[in-house]
Parts: C-alpha cells; sequence; structure tokens
C-alpha cells in the first residue's frame, strides 16, 4: 500500500472482487486486512504515529485475527454480487436440493428426454430473444452447472406469462421436448418466477442483499 501507493478503496475493491485469491488469502481475510491498512494509515502520519508508540499500537503490531470460512454458497453470491458471475461454483447446482423438493429438474435433463416428453425444469436465464422475423416468438436460454435448454415461448403466452418472462433470473417453465435430429428445444406451457429460490444460495450467510445473476435482455 505504501510502496505503490494503492488507496484503501482500491484495496477494498479487490478485496470485494476476491482478487487476492492467488495469494491465499480468502475475500473476508483480505477485506479485514484492506480495512486495517486504512485504520493504519493514519498512524503513518508523524503525530499519529507518536501517540501509537505512546500507547503500543505501532501499525501492524494488530494481533492476526483468523476469520471464520465463508460457505461456498455464500462465495458464489458474493462473487455475483460483485463481479456478476462466479468460477467456483454454477448457482443452480447450489439450488438442485431445494429445486428437486419442489418438484423442479434443472434444465440439463432435456439432453437426455425424449421427443414429446413433458418436463417440468428450471435454470438460470442467460439469454432473452425476440427476433423481428420470428413473428413474437421469444427465444430463452436457460443454464445450469451440466448444460444448457433452448425453450420456445409462443405469443400467446407472452402476455400471460410477461412477469415471470422479463423478471426471472431463475426462470422455471413445464413444456415438451421437441427433437428434430441434433436441435433439442422444449416448448413451454407455463412459466414460473422462481427468483425466492435465491435465498438458498448464500443462506448461512445472514445477508439481507439479493443476489442478482446477469442475463441479456432482449434483442
Amino acid at each position: 500500500m505504501r510502496k505503490a501507493d494503492v488507496s484503501a478503496k482500491s484495496l477494498q475493491a479487490i478485496a470485494d472482487a476476491d482478487g487476492f485469491a492467488s495469494l491465499a488469502i480468502d475475500r473476508r481475510q483480505a477485506l479485514w486486512a484492506a480495512r486495517g491498512l486504512a485504520r493504519h494509515r493514519l498512524h503513518d502520519m508523524p503525530l499519529f504515529a507518536h501517540a501509537g508508540r505512546r500507547h503500543g499500537r505501532l501499525a501492524g503490531n494488530e494481533p492476526v485475527i483468523e476469520l471464520p470460512q465463508a460457505e461456498l454458497g455464500e462465495k458464489v453470491a458474493e462473487d455475483y454480487r460483485n463481479l456478476g458471475l462466479s468460477l467456483k461454483a454454477h448457482p443452480l447446482d447450489l439450488l438442485a436440493k431445494p429445486l428437486g423438493l419442489a418438484g423442479w429438474q434443472l434444465c440439463s435433463h432435456v439432453q437426455n428426454a425424449p421427443d414429446g416428453k413433458r418436463l417440468r425444469i428450471a435454470g438460470l436465464v442467460t439469454m432473452r430473444q425476440r427476433p423481428g422475423t420470428a413473428s413474437g416468438m421469444v427465444f430463452i436460454t436457460l443454464e445450469d452447472g451440466q448444460g444448457t435448454a433452448n425453450v420456445i415461448i409462443w405469443p400467446k403466452l407472452t402476455e400471460t406469462y410477461r412477469e415471470a418472462l422479463l423478471r426471472s433470473q431463475i426462470l422455471g417453465l413445464v413444456g415438451r421436448v421437441q427433437r428434430r435430429q441434433a436441435v433439442i428445444h422444449i416448448i413451454a406451457e407455463s412459466l414460473f418466477n422462481l427468483n425466492g429460490f435465491l435465498r438458498h444460495v448464500d443462506a448461512g450467510s445472514g445477508s439481507k442483499n439479493a443476489v442478482r445473476m446477469k442475463s441479456r435482455d432482449f434483442h
């Protein structure tokens, strides 16, 4: 911090993004250290340094605090809050159990389903498209940690399920598989906003901030 003249604010931003992981310092420990360095910068000033010597509080002499390790779900949630993505795990893999208990399968099940099979699937929305040449049809790509599913939504459903279509980060749908040689789609019959399941991703952290997953808007 002193040699490179890096601000405490910059160090905290790097720590928030888990940028010190390559130095074997996890997000919590890095944030604690960055905030400590911000306090120590005051003690670098002659007046405060003199006061610190009088009270035995020279910068760098504070005891090392070992913070409890964050759970995987909390790490993934923090990655999404700060970066919009995570390389640690896919959020849908972390949600597989609560979704399964509610009767939802992960969207990658489409890949092995026979033509005409009716499925109840859920996935992270990564793409929404409504091409001008598609007569009002909407195409959505869902994703989990094992694969993707391409969804076709007929125009008559777009108004009925508009809220789920536009606002879902985690989308649930009931529909039938359509196979045409190597091309696989699922034709949607009904849509459901499953964003409420995101609370399970970092349930152990006690955070009140919603996890924000990024998806591309209509174009």
